[in-house]
């Protein structure tokens, strides 16, 4: 039921890339209806209709419009083509704006009733993380060294990157033989975005040496086979999360 003759068209989200929304008001339209009972008594006493009907409550007319303000260009921190938007989400029968974005975006929102502006003031390409691999041929040439490359090269634009390294085995400490890789033990290291990592983790640029052999010493044996699962998280600015999980088989040398 309709308190009118017409129902406003819906326009409940829009997306595009940043380049081509850039400084554009784009205008949403969300109808909010309400669950009633009570029919039966607005009509005729034998009208065979449930008691229960859906109302037409109100209209959420919401806007947005993104604004660059950061230090270098759409263009020059590789995300034009990012795709951005929002979506309007009834919360308590109210409408309100519900962003998406790459969390490598940095960016503030301010409300200039009925427009919310969200202002760009930072970031990269979300193409430049989860970028990890592990250099198999380094990390065979020393026993008890782990080297990774991070080939988005984005330490000092995280908040934090966290390592996980589990090393597994075929062979137990104490030499005992199985025909699949056991987990034998896990570590954490954390590389802030600037000065000194946990120990254990050496930083040059984009390549990180991981010291694991006090870790690891038990299964670091001549002949040993080894496997290295490292679980890579990395924290925005923005607190948005990645994560990506990279193995790695090597073999100790028997001598």
């Amino acid at each position: 039921m309709v308190p009118r003759q017409d129902i406003p068209q819906e326009k409940v989200q829009y997306y595009a890339p940043l380049e081509q929304l850039m400084g554009q008001q784009v205008d949403l339209v969300k109808n909010i209806w309400t669950e009633k009972s009570g029919l039966r008594s607005q009509l005729h006493p034998k009208s065979k209709v449930s008691d229960t009907y859906t109302y037409l409550d109100s209209t959420a007319r919401l806007n947005y419009r993104i604004d660059w303000n950061a230090p270098n260009s759409p263009t020059e921190l590789e995300v034009s083509d990012t795709k951005i938007g929002a979506t309007i989400q009834v919360q308590n029968n109210q409408g309100q704006l519900d962003f998406e974005l790459p969390g490598t975006l940095e960016y503030q929102l301010k409300q200039q009733d009925p427009l919310t502006v969200m202002t760009i003031t930072g970031g990269f390409s979300p193409n430049r993380v989860q970028s990890f691999r592990i250099d198999e041929g380094a990390s065979q040439h020393r026993v008890g060294q782990l080297v990774l490359v991070d080939d988005g090269d984005v330490r000092s634009l995280l908040q934090n990157t966290k390592l996980k390294v589990t090393c597994l085995s075929k062979q137990s400490a104490s030499g005992l033989k199985t025909d699949t890789y056991q987990v034998r033990h896990s570590i954490e290291l954390r590389v802030p975005p600037m000065g000194r990592s946990s120990d254990g983790v050496s930083v040059e640029k984009n390549v990180y040496t991981l010291n694991v052999q006090p870790f690891f010493s038990a299964w670091l044996k001549p002949g040993y086979d080894i496997q290295y699962q490292v679980e890579i998280e990395q924290t925005t600015k923005n607190n948005a999360v990645y994560t990506q999980t990279q193995m790695a088989n090597l073999s100790v040398p028997l001598s």
